[in-house]
């Protein structure tokens, strides 16, 4: 993954972010300029970063535990 990432960085970040729900899919993966410096990902992509979190994962295992607290009591 390392040497894929370095070798096609946009082509590699993109499969990444397949795995997500997108609103709005992205116009360029990747714009940087290394001597203003900037960065910018996934230009004009929108997502809800709630429904990537939590929502997709109740769709499927809604009936499951999500969390267990125990006190230190």
């Amino acid at each position: 993954a390392r040497a894929a990432s370095i070798e096609d960085p946009e082509a590699f970040w993109a499969a990444q972010a397949e795995r997500f729900t997108w609103r709005r899919r992205w116009d360029r993966v990747l714009e940087w300029e290394f001597e203003t410096p900037s960065v910018k990902w996934f230009i004009g992509g929108r997502l809800n970063i709630t429904e990537n979190c939590l929502d997709r994962h109740v769709e499927a295992h809604g009936d499951r535990t999500a969390l267990i607290w125990e006190p230190n009591d």
